[in-house]
């Protein structure tokens, strides 16, 4: 019995032994068809001979006999290996296929990853690109907005320049007024003290009549 892996390598697939007994001047070509063998999964190997005939079983399928001139012990294990190398050389050769189309399928995938990772690539450039263009836009919106910060503070400068004239202004205009307030208050100082003196003559002019009256009063009782 041949130990080997679960792999089902015989559809539609056959192949000859090519051999030679002794004394034959000719090889003699064994053909295998395992067509017969169409649901073998090869698990095991089994070849025998009984007589003339070789009896191949794969696995637990029904064994397939072929019939063969007359050979020895030592020629029967010689056609013997000569099968099993050609089913094991199968064996491998499929499962090298497998393999590569194993391999084939993880090309396939790393492809398509790299074209995912190429597709990202190009997604994240276009936002970078979108994103240079923001800030070529924002770059322009502050230089706009520090065109017009700059023409504020000359207006700002040109404003602080009237307030500082105006405030000027404003001193002197207070200074006018303090000295017209104090030439005020002299004038309402002298017009106090006139009028103090008015007062003062009011007074000796009713002390006159006072007096005047008096003497009147004298005239009148002397004529009587």
């Amino acid at each position: 019995m041949l130990a080997g892996c679960c792999l089902s390598v015989f559809q539609s697939w056959s192949f000859q032994v090519r051999y030679k007994l002794d004394g034959d001047k000719d090889p003699v070509f064994l053909s295998i068809d395992t067509r017969n063998w169409a649901n073998g999964q090869l698990h095991s190997v089994k070849i025998n001979r009984e007589g003339k005939d070789i009896y191949i079983q794969i696995d637990q399928l029904a064994a397939v006999k072929y019939s063969l001139p007359s050979f020895t012990d030592l020629e029967f294990n010689t056609i013997k290996s000569l099968i099993l190398g050609k089913i094991m050389g199968r064996k491998h050769c499929d499962a090298d296929q497998e393999e590569y189309e194993a391999g084939l399928d993880h090309y396939e995938a790393d492809r398509e990853e790299s074209e995912t990772s190429q597709n990202h690539c190009e997604a994240e450039g276009e936002e970078c690109e979108a994103g240079q263009k923001h800030c070529e836009a924002d770059q322009e919106e502050n230089e706009v907005g520090l065109d017009h910060y700059e023409a504020d503070q000359e207006e700002s400068e040109v404003g602080l320049d009237q307030y500082e004239a105006e405030w000027e202004e404003s001193e002197v205009c207070l200074n006018h007024y303090e000295a017209d307030r104090g030439e005020s208050e002299t004038s309402q100082n002298h017009c106090g003290a006139e009028w103090e003196e008015c007062e003062t003559g009011q007074d000796h002019c009713e002390t006159n009549q006072e007096e005047s009256e008096a003497g009147l009063d004298h005239c009148e009782a002397d004529w009587e």
